[in-house]
C-alpha cells in the first residue's frame, strides 16, 4: 500500500507550475508587444521605398597600345628608258636604197617674207597722220582718213538703187612692208553689183608708211566695212 503524498508536496509542486506558467506568458508578451512596437514606429513611405544602388562610374578600358607601323620596302627606282642595253646595231645596208625611192630629205625652207599681223607696235599711217608722240591719236586719224577716201571714191550702182538694195559690204586688205594695199578681197557683200567699186577704190588708197614690230617693217591685215545706204 502506497503512501500518502504530504499536502506540503502539492503545494510546492502547484505553485512550481504556475511560476513556470506565469514565466512563459510573461515572455511571449514581451515579445509581441516590443515587436509590434518597433513596426508600427517606423513611418510608412520608409517601408515602400525601394533601395537602389548606388551607380558606380564604369572605368573605361585602357587604350590599345600603339601598333608599330610596318616597315616599308621602298621597290628599287626603275632604270630611265634608254639606259639599258641597247639592241642590235641597224643594218646599214636596210636603208641603203631609200634615197634613191623617195629622194633626199628637204631642207627646211625660211620665209624671208614680213610677217602678218592684226596689231603691230606701229600701225600704218598716213604720213600726214604720223606722230611718234601719240600713236594712238595717229591711228585714228588713219582710220579716219580711209574712211572718207572710201566715201568719196565709192559710187552707189544705179540699178541697185533703183530695186531698193542697199547693204554693208565686208571688206579685207593688206598693207605691206611698203605701204601699199595687198590682197583685197570681199568677205560679205547684199550683192556682188557693190564688189567691184568697193575694189577699186581700196586699190586706189595712196601709200602710207608701213607699220613696224620692234623696228622691222610688217604687213598688217585690216577688215573695213562699206555701207551702201538708201537714206
Amino acid at each position: 500500500m502506497s503512501k500518502p503524498t504530504p499536502p506540503t508536496f502539492l503545494m510546492g509542486l502547484t505553485a512550481a507550475l504556475a511560476l513556470t506558467w506565469a514565466a512563459f506568458e510573461w515572455t511571449s508578451f514581451e515579445w509581441s508587444t516590443a515587436r509590434a512596437a518597433a513596426f508600427t514606429s517606423l513611418p510608412t513611405d520608409v517601408l515602400e521605398v525601394e533601395v537602389v544602388p548606388a551607380s558606380v562610374p564604369v572605368k573605361p578600358p585602357p587604350p590599345p597600345a600603339p601598333t608599330t607601323p610596318p616597315l616599308v620596302h621602298p621597290e628599287p627606282r626603275p632604270a630611265p628608258i634608254g639606259s639599258g642595253p641597247l639592241g642590235p646595231e641597224p643594218d646599214p645596208g636596210f636603208f641603203s636604197g631609200w634615197d634613191d625611192l623617195f629622194g633626199p630629205e628637204p631642207e627646211p625652207v625660211f620665209s624671208s617674207e614680213p610677217a602678218t599681223l592684226l596689231v603691230a607696235d606701229h600701225m600704218p599711217a598716213f604720213p600726214e597722220c604720223a606722230d611718234v608722240l601719240d600713236p594712238d591719236g595717229e591711228r585714228q586719224c588713219t582710220e579716219q582718213r580711209i574712211i572718207e577716201h572710201m566715201q568719196q571714191c565709192v559710187e552707189f550702182p544705179r540699178h541697185m538703187r533703183d530695186a531698193g538694195i542697199d547693204g554693208v559690204v565686208y571688206l579685207e586688205y593688206i598693207i605691206d612692208e611698203d605701204g601699199r594695199v595687198r590682197n583685197p578681197r570681199i568677205l560679205k557683200s547684199p550683192h556682188t553689183a557693190f564688189d567691184g567699186t568697193t575694189l577699186e577704190c581700196i586699190e586706189g588708197l595712196p601709200v602710207l608708211q608701213p607699220g613696224r614690230q620692234q623696228g622691222r617693217p610688217v604687213r598688217v591685215q585690216y577688215t573695213l566695212p562699206v555701207r551702201f545706204s538708201l537714206h
